[in-house]
């Protein structure tokens, strides 16, 4: 707890003036180098303001990808101007301070938008694996209105979070050196040169790296594997080189952005080969290039922003009278009225702009209804058909599926016995009451939940032969079901977390993950999880059901059951969509990235024997990520995508995959943890000795 008075004690924090931002003053010709930042400032406002007026001014452009396109220029613009300007006034003026208001104003806006880049990059590559994976159902799922909700959740989302990180920084002390060495007020470097505790900075800037840079990257690489295979699947070799076209200049820009910070932070911070200076340099060069180039590579890749670049250009070199030929665009008939009131207001030489403006209104009008006619569908409540309840058919077609229900049973006595078993040697043993085994613990009362959830229902429809589910239980199992499939993947990633600060920074270990650090961290995930399942579970219930009530699953599964519905149900595939890539993929990428970095410290360590201690703390672990993530890495794989598994098969591996997990995480915890297998013994010793007495 001292970490926490400190932190949050007023009374003793000390402010500095202001900062001295000294990145630069080792390099002789820097000169250079900031009449090449001048350059590439000019480039970054003068191009994104073209596309931005570009985009603005013309109708045909306000689509969902080009709004994507507007949303990352203007970030560009707003990156560059926090960091150039105030690197060249250093130089112009000879004066590196900043005043520590204006720092913390400025960590705010530069972080703010380099996640929103992060973020941009990742919505314009969900508007091409819509486009070329689904692209009869595009317009339905990726309109304006939608495109425009999730860029605000991104900026929403991003602000509340750097506003948070950056208001962590007015608890830290100042009362030594205030030279930052960066290229402007950096968050690190200007947290590690507090007197006081900064555990808290760091915890929030390591979480927030993986959330904002590596959650994004990981949506793009499996946005472009899912390209990819739909791609390979087309006949024509032209189709496959035309889908892939439209990809070129996104794939450009995630290069550009990605690329430099990965060689950067994986040469120059971990493997430390680059030399600080150049360090500082080659970052600041990392993040105004993007801004500079971004604009460049839309303007010359993008036919549609190019053709208007080049009319502009024309425009202003000669302006002939003005025509009315613009007014003879036709879309469909169902515009004819619209077009006619047009024809017969507007002359030869467009006399009355007023009537061309209003007929332009009543066109803007009637295209808005059709847009927004997929989401009155969805959320229309005076027109849905609920059925009574479903039918789950998922193990019908199994001769001998007898057998299976009968390993099932065992599987959930074992489940609730040795999990109970756990949960009891931890509540009961105050040694046992740290962050690991909270988090243990935590693990073991999800995986009871998870297997009562499924178990029980599947029993019953082999002893009773009862295949039918109500509505209303159907949707309490599926949210049961999901939250407490999500809660899982959270507790692997918090267990890694705690193995990653043990092996990493075994000094600042009990400062940083602390039992009341620890259970903040479980709360939000299972927060996180209840709101986020529960909304997408209510989006159920504004789906009709008016055809087959045959769910093909062993549970009222999510997906089986919203495909069964007979209007459209592209909201619920979005959710899906990036639930799982939310609830899944982010996890275990946090997981695969923290053993990475758990690898690099213990192949630093000198002695053969410290490394084989630190590794052997992972064991448990490893075992219960790979029995968790490796079956269900295959069944999507293999499954779902390449389709080499049949339908009856799919369901009853995915079965297993979700049942065998919360089985055998009890008993790996039981055998490898030290701690808990004295406990266990100690319990049966003392049960065999009350026998014989």
């Amino acid at each position: 707890m001292s970490f926490l008075r400190t932190v949050f004690n007023n009374s003793s924090i000390i402010h500095p003036p202001g900062f001295y931002v000294i990145g630069f003053e080792t390099f002789s010709d820097i000169h250079i180098y900031f009449v090449f930042l001048a350059f590439v400032y000019a480039v970054t406002v003068f191009f994104n303001c073209i596309v931005i007026y570009i985009i603005v001014a013309n109708h045909c452009l306000h689509t969902p990808k080009f709004l994507a396109v507007v949303n990352l220029a203007v970030i560009d613009l707003v990156l560059n101007s926090c960091t150039i300007p105030s690197m060249i006034k250093i130089f112009l003026l000879k004066d590196n301070f900043v005043p520590f208001n204006l720092c913390l104003l400025q960590m705010h806006v530069y972080y703010t938008c380099v996640s929103l880049e992060s973020y941009a990059l990742a919505i314009l590559a969900y508007d091409r694996l819509i486009a070329i994976c689904f692209p009869l159902r595009k317009n339905s799922i990726n309109t304006v209105r939608s495109m425009a909700c999730v860029v605000g959740v991104t900026w929403c989302g991003t602000l509340a979070i750097t506003t948070f990180t950056t208001s962590i920084m007015t608890r830290l002390s100042f009362c030594s050196s205030v030279r930052v060495f960066s290229y402007f007020c950096d968050y690190a470097p200007v947290f590690r040169l507090a007197c006081n505790d900064y555990s808290m900075q760091w915890f929030a800037a390591s979480f927030l790296s993986i959330l904002i840079l590596v959650g994004p990257f990981s949506f793009i690489l499996l946005s472009y594997l899912s390209i990819l295979l739909t791609v390979f699947r087309m006949k024509s070799l032209d189709s496959r080189v035309k889908a892939l076209s439209t990809c070129v200049e996104h794939l450009i820009l995630v290069a550009i952005f990605y690329i430099p910070l990965i060689v950067i932070f994986t040469v120059g911070f971990y493997l430390g080969a680059i030399n600080p200076d150049l360090r500082v340099l080659s970052l600041s060069l990392a993040s105004c290039i993007p801004p500079c180039v971004n604009p460049i590579v839309y303007s010359l890749k993008t036919k549609e922003i190019k053709i208007r670049a080049l009319a502009l250009i024309r425009k202003n070199k000669e302006r002939p009278p003005e025509t009315c030929a613009a007014y003879i665009f036709v879309t469909s008939d169902m515009w004819k009225s619209v077009l006619c009131y047009r024809r017969q207001h507007t002359p030869s030489c467009c006399r009355s702009r007023a009537e061309g403006y209003h007929a332009e209104d009543v066109l803007q009008r009637s295209l808005w209804r059709s847009k927004m006619y997929f989401l009155r569908t969805v959320l229309n409540t005076s027109g849905v058909i609920h059925p009574s309840g479903f039918y789950i058919i998922g193990f019908e077609t199994f001769s001998n599926i007898r057998f299976y229900f009968i390993f099932l049973a065992f599987v959930y006595v074992v489940t609730v016995f040795f999990n109970s078993m756990v949960i009891y040697i931890i509540a009961n043993n105050h040694r046992l009451h740290t962050p690991k085994f909270f988090a243990v613990l935590n693990l073991a009362v999800i995986d009871v939940i998870l297997n009562t959830c499924t178990i029980p229902g599947m029993i019953k429809v082999f002893l009773v032969k009862d295949n039918f589910i109500p509505f209303n239980l159907c949707l309490v199992q599926m949210f049961v079901y999901y939250t407490f499939g999500t809660l899982e993947s959270y507790a692997l990633a918090i267990l890694a977390f705690d193995r990653l600060l043990a092996i990493c920074f075994p000094l600042r270990h009990n400062s940083i993950n602390t039992l009341r650090s620890m259970c903040c961290i479980v709360s939000l995930s299972w927060s996180f999880a209840l709101g986020v399942i529960a909304y997408a579970v209510a989006l159920m219930t504004r789906l009709s059901f008016c055809n087959s009530l045959k769910v093909f699953s062993y549970f009222c599964d999510y997906a089986p059951v919203f495909r069964l519905a007979c209007n459209d149900y592209s909201m619920q595939w979005w959710v899906a969509s990036m639930l799982t890539f939310m609830l899944l993929v982010g996890p275990f990428t946090f997981i695969f990235l923290s053993y990475v970095t758990i690898l690099m410290t213990v192949f630093k360590m000198k002695s053969l024997q410290s490394r084989v201690k630190a590794l052997s703390t992972c064991i448990e672990h490893l075992i219960l990520v790979a029995v968790f993530y490796i079956p269900l890495i295959v069944i999507f794989t293999v499954g779902f995508y390449l389709r080499l598994i049949d339908p009856d098969q799919r369901v009853l591996s995915l079965s297993l995959a979700s049942c065998l997990p919360p089985c055998i995480n009890p008993i790996v915890y039981s055998l490898k943890t030290k701690e808990i297998k004295i406990k266990v013994l100690a319990l049966i010793r003392k049960n065999y000795v009350g026998t014989d007495q």
